[in-house]
């Protein structure tokens, strides 16, 4: 069978598992609904265990979700008590467990979800595109790539073609010599 097809099916577990709390709720049984809820993802990982299924993605949400339904029915049945009038007075020690109860199943829902695989951040030594420099000098012509070498080589002598093109030939070397020899300091 498809490991898609049994993590499918099993998703049947969940599903009824919250139908059978939300009947269990309505009918006030709400320590009935704690039991419902802890079998249901008991149920749930052990259908995964026989059928040896990979855990989907949203296993953290779920035991979140069904953490959730177990401390609502925790608080439910002791954490609100009737009074004589008809109301509900807080019991604070059943609000307290219900918290202590919500807070641990949180925290295994967040180690679930937090359960995917390591991300790399890829650095220039290791990744696999070439470096945007090393593709332009493939692309140019044979008589552009000598150039360009040159250019990318910090070993290298520079090539001053063009300020020699643009300034002259030693036209600037004269113009210092000549600004720092009129001060009159020759030597």
């Amino acid at each position: 069978m498809n490991d898609n097809i049994k993590i499918g099916i099993g998703f049947l577990i969940p599903a009824s598992a919250i139908i059978a709390f939300i009947i269990s709720i309505y009918t006030e049984s709400f320590l009935f609904a704690g039991f419902v809820s802890i079998l249901g993802l008991l149920l749930w990982f052990l259908y995964s265990a026989i059928m040896q299924t990979s855990m989907p993605n949203v296993t953290g949400n779920i035991i979140i979700l069904f953490g959730v339904l177990l401390s609502t029915a925790t608080f439910l049945s002791f954490g609100v008590k009737r009074n004589m009038f008809g109301g509900y007075e807080l019991v604070p020690e059943g609000g307290a467990g219900s918290a202590i109860l919500l807070l641990i199943i949180v925290l295994v829902g967040i180690l679930f979800r937090t359960n995917a695989p390591p991300t790399f951040v890829q650095t220039r030594a290791f990744s696999e595109k070439p470096h945007p420099a090393s593709s332009k000098e493939q692309q140019a012509s044979p008589q552009q790539n000598d150039d360009a070498s040159v250019e990318n080589d910090p070993y290298e002598v520079a090539d001053y073609s063009d300020y020699i093109d643009y300034y002259g030939e030693g036209e600037g070397e004269d113009y210092y010599e000549e600004d720092y020899y009129e001060d009159g300091e020759d030597e």
